[in-house]
């Protein structure tokens, strides 16, 4: 763990009680006189703290100094992904927020499954548990909306099987669309650049845009 994610990070004094404080002094057993490393994801100063006291529910810190940390922060990337199921998500998303991807946009289109309930709470709690591990200071930022109003919004680019060769300056400011399995409903497909990953096999939505966030941000 490169830090701990506290929103009240950088004030004299600190508070760590309920799942942080079961996480830091019940599974990882951090004593009294040790110091900790914490930041708010709203700064770029890492903030280091000496445990104080520690009692059973709660612990208390006191602030020694502020540094300002060199950001690792995310790539240019944005890209769209059609609702699938939401553990399908959820498992993903770190891999997604490690990679540098700056925004994930969540699609309800015509073959999503609308008895699918995407708990934001959840997910963001996701991406910063994946910012403490990667050191990341910008956690990806994830949003959901319907095909119709997105595809409104943004220029779009579809990833599909046979397109041309993906890259950043080929892709543009376009949008990449990632489709639910089975694809899109006929009256969703248009004429926006198609792009490929130079894959034979058929992938699994997931691995399409973990791949695709790869090839963008890193490849």
């Amino acid at each position: 763990m490169r830090f701990c994610y506290h929103p009240e990070a950088g004030a004299p004094q600190l508070r760590v009680e309920g799942e942080r404080f079961v996480h830091l002094f019940k599974a990882r057993r951090h004593r009294s006189g040790e110091a900790l490393a914490f930041r708010n994801l709203g700064d770029r100063y890492r903030y280091d703290y000496q445990i104080a006291q520690i009692d059973r529910r709660r612990a208390e810190l006191t602030l020694l100094s502020a540094q300002e940390d060199p950001a690792i922060a995310s790539g240019p990337a944005h890209l769209a992904w059609c609702v699938v199921d939401p553990k399908v998500i959820e498992r993903t998303l770190p891999m997604l927020n490690e990679l540098g991807l700056k925004r994930l946009s969540l699609i309800w289109c015509a073959k999503s499954q609308r008895n699918f309930r995407l708990d934001a709470d959840r997910m963001a709690r996701i991406v910063i548990a994946s910012c403490e591990q990667c050191g990341r200071s910008d956690p990806m930022v994830i949003e959901s909306m319907d095909y119709g109003a997105f595809k409104s919004a943004h220029t779009l680019a579809w990833l599909a099987p046979g397109g041309a060769p993906l890259s950043r300056s080929a892709l543009g400011d376009r949008v990449l669309l990632i489709g639910p399995e089975g694809g899109f409903a006929s009256e969703e497909v248009a004429k926006e650049p198609v792009f490929g990953l130079g894959a034979e096999q058929i992938l699994r939505s997931e691995t399409a845009i973990v791949a695709a966030a790869g090839q963008l941000l890193i490849g």
